[in-house]
């Protein structure tokens, strides 16, 4: 029969072991990655990121936004490989039409979309991007100028 102290310590104790055991095993090896991506000091409109772990934990992957920011979630910790690709821009539907425009036959078609910013091909493959980062934990800002 144990004592009532034993009992009182080993149902404070547990969980408080339960919890430093999980901090230190390394579980919950995600972080966030975020950051603008730029050419020449525009933002690039359009576009994917992908952070491919070197360690073969996994993959995760972003959509550059119109203002050439981005944020990756759930990117395995470690050491990544980056790469960028080219999508195309989204159409801006929100923006305001003359009534001239307005007027026009709807038989016609609409503008293209504007050209993306070209994210040059060598950044496509982790071999040939030049692009690497180690994540931690948390929040892991990384900005990339795709100029060069």
């Amino acid at each position: 029969m144990s004592s009532m102290p034993a009992k009182f310590c080993n149902v404070r104790v547990a969980p408080l072991l339960a919890v430093l055991a999980l901090g230190l095993c390394g579980c919950g090896g995600a972080g966030r990655v975020s950051g603008t991506v730029t050419r020449d000091g525009q933002p690039v409109r359009s576009g994917v990121i992908t952070f491919v772990s070197k360690d073969g934990k996994g993959t995760a992957l972003a959509s550059i936004k119109k203002d050439g920011t981005y944020t990756a979630a759930s990117v395995p910790v470690g050491d990544a490989s980056v790469i960028l690709v080219n999508a195309m821009e989204e159409p801006d539907f929100t923006a305001p039409v003359s009534a001239s425009e307005a007027a026009k036959p709807s038989g016609k078609r609409a503008a293209p979309p504007k050209a993306p910013m070209v994210i040059p091909e060598k950044f496509g493959k982790p071999e040939t991007s030049g692009l690497t980062l180690t994540v931690r934990s948390g929040d892991n800002p990384y900005d990339i100028d795709v100029g060069r």
